[in-house]
């Protein structure tokens, strides 16, 4: 395409309501169309002045008759011409109406302009470097069949493009200005095909036309919610009947359209797109990119793009409380909506902007908290869960020490420590031993309002392999509800003594080991960890029992 103006664009507004909204553009495209190219296998030149066939006469003008199926908006046209020696002149490029023979006839517009120079020019007669662009400055209106003509009534030694394999006796398209000072009768406008055999040719013009396009975008709504879909119905037709003539459209036989794709862009940072359906996770106002990209089946074979602009706005009504959190009873927590919004409702009916909650009356447990907001048209609601509890420590998972050997066992960061041992640091260094054992470590620590425990279990082995399996019991079913047995099938005569401790390293229960199933009841004791420690034949054991009653 030699040229594309866009000479107007007109919309219809959006409109601020909750609705389907159109946008409708009018748009006018103006290109080259090469007709006479269509039909040329070889380019010639042939001279054009007032003395090129025999002095006082020649062949000083050329003109190229086109139709207009109703009418054709016709700004100017292009050809192929040049100097090839000598000094140039002006020449006169003009539209004019096919009178009722088919002969150029009144001359509705004109411009006079210079033929470029190619002195002694010996390259293809189809290069664009000789290409001559007429523009008229004002659009015609023409209907009917119409002339483009080019003269040059000096004798300047100048050529004009033309073909040789036209079709001068099917169609009658070729003019000739034939200019003879000694024999008056031939200045004018002949037809070419009358000359002869030799001149069965088209002039290389190709005239400059104006296309109508209308497209409409369809939205299923411009006034939407964050997380709402954006849904847009897309057409374009053509609005000029040039497109479906010969001289204009070479697929005018078939013509159907000219849409051949679109390309979106939404305004909030995504990539373009060919989807016409978008999800805005944002608010505000977005200016909306709506591309045609039409494919022009005409004889220039190129693209174009026109946009049909718009916008959107979006209403961010999406509420945010948090993430989900845990703290110690006696911890005042805040859950913050925003402000901004039109109305806020909580959980109890409350309808401020935040939630305030007391945790030192409550007990331990989850709890959720709810809102729902609203901002002008958009609803959106968030829930969190506070957990309300102790806090839950970790001085490291229980394990197997030598008799020569030591172990540090720490805690993490907090404001008071109180270990079984009486020690109060964060961290305590236990061993070497002199003896086998089972020793149990208990911290419990304080940070603000909260508290909490851990208990570590350390089996002391000599580590000769002399002990090994010595002990081997079995507790069923754990976790009980205070009501378990404990198996010593694989001792040979279980005699000695158990003992119950609870997580502050208190005894709370103890019983003689005489049977080979001893049944356990401490289900008058508190749900919660406690630590069996058994001693038999000079052995003993540690084992956890886990309480939930």
């Amino acid at each position: 395409m030699k040229k594309v103006l866009l000479l107007g664009i007109s919309f219809i507004s959006f409109l601020s309501s909750y609705a389907q909204d159109t946008t409708s553009c009018n748009m006018s495209v103006a290109d080259t169309v090469g007709y006479t190219v269509s039909k040329t296998s070889t380019y010639q030149a042939i001279s054009m002045n007032e003395v090129n066939d025999g002095g006082a006469y020649g062949y000083a003008g050329y003109g190229q008759r086109f139709g207009a199926p109703d009418s054709v908006l016709i700004s100017g046209f292009c050809f192929r011409g040049f100097v090839y020696s000598g000094a140039t002149n002006a020449i006169t490029c003009a539209l004019h109406k096919a009178d009722g023979a088919g002969m150029p006839g009144v001359q509705v517009a004109s411009s006079v302009i210079t033929m470029p120079q190619q002195l002694g020019y010996s390259g293809p007669m189809s290069s664009n470097t000789l290409e001559v662009c007429v523009d008229f400055g004002t659009p015609f209106y023409v209907e009917g069949d119409y002339i483009l003509t080019v003269q040059n009534l000096t004798n300047s030694d100048m050529y004009m493009v033309r073909n040789i394999d036209g079709n001068g006796a099917g169609e009658d398209l070729g003019y000739l200005y034939y200019k003879g000072v000694s024999d008056p009768q031939y200045d004018g406008w002949y037809k070419t095909f009358p000359f002869g055999a030799g001149w069965n040719f088209d002039m290389i013009i190709e005239p400059i036309i104006h296309y109508d396009f209308g497209t409409q975008v369809i939205a299923n709504d411009t006034l939407l919610c964050v997380g709402d879909t954006l849904d847009l119905q897309l057409s374009l037709t053509p609005g000029d009947s040039a497109l479906f003539s010969k001289y204009y459209n070479p697929n005018y036989a078939t013509y159907t359209g000219l849409f051949s794709s679109n390309i979106m862009n939404y305004g909030d940072g995504t990539s373009n797109t060919v989807s016409t359906s978008h999800v805005y996770n944002t608010g505000g106002t977005f200016a909306v990119s709506r591309d045609f990209n039409i494919v022009t089946p005409l004889w220039s074979q190129n693209s174009m793009i026109i946009s049909c602009d718009g916008s959107v706005r979006v209403v961010d009504a999406s509420v945010d409380l948090g993430a989900d959190t845990s703290v110690c009873a006696g911890t005042l927590v805040s859950f913050d909506a925003s402000l901004g919004m039109d109305s806020y409702l909580w959980q109890d009916m409350s309808t401020l902007s935040s939630f305030m909650v007391d945790t030192d009356t409550m007990n331990n447990g989850v709890y959720n908290y709810y809102v729902d907001v609203t901002k002008e048209f958009c609803a959106s609601s968030d829930t969190v869960i506070l957990t309300v509890g102790d806090l839950v420590i970790s001085i490291g998972a229980d394990t197997t020490l030598c008799l020569n050997q030591d172990l540090t066992i720490s805690a993490g960061t907090y404001d008071s420590y109180m270990w079984n041992t009486g020690q109060t640091t964060q961290s305590i260094m236990v061993g070497p031993f002199t003896n086998p054992s089972v020793e149990s470590y208990i911290l419990s620590v304080t940070d603000g309002n909260c508290q909490g425990s851990d208990t570590l279990v350390l089996t002391v082995d000599n580590c000769l392999g002399v002990e090994e399996n010595l002990l081997e019991v079995t507790l069923f079913p754990n976790p009980s509800n205070g009501n378990f047995t404990i198996d010593f099938s694989n001792i040979s005569s279980p005699e000695g003594n158990l003992n119950i401790i609870d997580n502050t390293g208190r005894v709370v229960f103890n019983k003689k080991i005489t049977n080979f199933k001893e049944n356990i009841n401490i289900e008058n004791l508190t749900s919660g960890s406690y630590f069996v420690r058994i001693s038999v034949n000079g052995s003993q054991i540690l084992k956890k029992i886990q309480i939930i009653n």
